[in-house]
């Protein structure tokens, strides 16, 4: 009886903590938002919890659904920043320094895993990377996590604005293109 009473209070613990208010992993503090699109701001909460969202000077509220998914789209936004963003539910999030920009997405193989400095060198490393002061460049790098069927989050990963202390591991490739795009204009890379 005693092994039965504890075992429902552990589930019950572990459903309470998957039902609290979430966003996926590839949101955080300094990431970077699609400029002149709608917004979409998704997560998890409760089943049928009300969540509002709150970005810039726009505000929207939404209830999660039966398995506690809710999304929230925002209206187009110019290039600017840095904005907060706030998701509130039972529990609230606050985020901090997101920008509105372009996103790239680098995918590729090892051509695009290749670090600025790590196990390979670009051409000039040490004064790339001394110099690599570029605050409208975010970077955002998945992990890998290889699955059989679409994921509904990513592994793990970090907003980071490009300094000298964060380009080194981050691909040569993307860091050189989103260099080459900055020109008095946002284009934060992803």
């Amino acid at each position: 009886m005693r092994r039965t009473a504890i075992l429902t209070l552990v589930a019950l613990v572990a459903i309470d903590l998957h039902a609290q208010l979430r966003l996926p992993k590839i949101f955080g503090d300094s990431m970077v938002l699609q400029r002149n699109a709608p917004i979409r701001i998704w997560g998890w909460a409760s089943p049928d919890e009300p969540v509002a969202v709150q970005f810039h000077q726009q505000k929207r509220s939404v209830k999660a659904n039966a398995t506690g998914d809710w999304e929230a789209v925002l209206a187009p936004e110019p290039a600017g920043g840095p904005y907060q963003l706030q998701v509130k539910g039972k529990t609230t999030i606050q985020l901090q320094g997101i920008l509105l920009g372009d996103i790239w997405v680098c995918s590729g193989q090892s051509n695009m895993e290749m670090p600025v400095s790590g196990w390979g060198k670009v051409l000039n490393a040490e004064a790339e990377i001394a110099n690599a002061s570029y605050p409208a460049i975010r970077l955002f790098t998945v992990e890998k996590d290889v699955q059989g069927l679409p994921a509904k989050d990513v592994k793990s990963g970090a907003w980071q604005t490009c300094s000298p202390q964060t380009i080194p591991p981050f691909s040569a490739v993307g860091y050189f293109l989103g260099g080459r795009c900055i020109n008095n204009y946002m284009f934060p890379l992803v």
